[in-house]
């Protein structure tokens, strides 16, 4: 399911998201909620490793590739440096996420092949189509 933002709409890209992040920053705006950051960052991070990973065809049809994963790992090294500041095991965690992200990705999209078969591949599958 895909996060809501403060408006209540669905944050469905990497746009939304860091639109979402410039809200909760903006003090004139009232919605001025900094600790959602982290949250929002999170989210961003496991959905670029989900979509690289399980639907790269998508990404890499659409010539989003670089920037997906550019993006996911500098989310992920916020949410460890996040975590380090506050003493959390955590940390370490997303600090591996961010710097082996190709490489989970390659695994996602390996396991999605394996496991789901082949006809699974292309985008959008009926399964997912049905969650908007």
């Amino acid at each position: 399911m895909l996060p809501a933002g403060v408006t209540g709409e669905r944050l469905q890209s990497i746009a939304d998201r860091m639109a979402e992040i410039q809200r909760s920053w903006s003090v004139d705006a009232g919605q001025f909620d900094p600790a959602r950051e982290i949250q929002i960052r999170r989210a961003l991070a496991d959905y670029t490793l989900f979509m690289s990973g399980f639907f790269w065809e998508s990404v890499k049809a659409g010539s989003l590739t670089r920037h997906y994963v550019r993006e996911g790992k500098r989310a992920f090294r916020f949410v460890a440096e996040y975590h380090r500041a506050h003493g959390q095991a955590e940390a370490s965690l997303y600090q591996t996420l961010g710097a082996r992200f190709e490489t989970y990705a390659a695994v996602m999209s390996y396991m999605r092949d394996v496991h789901l078969g082949a006809d699974f591949a292309p985008w959008p599958h009926p399964v997912f189509a049905r969650i908007r």
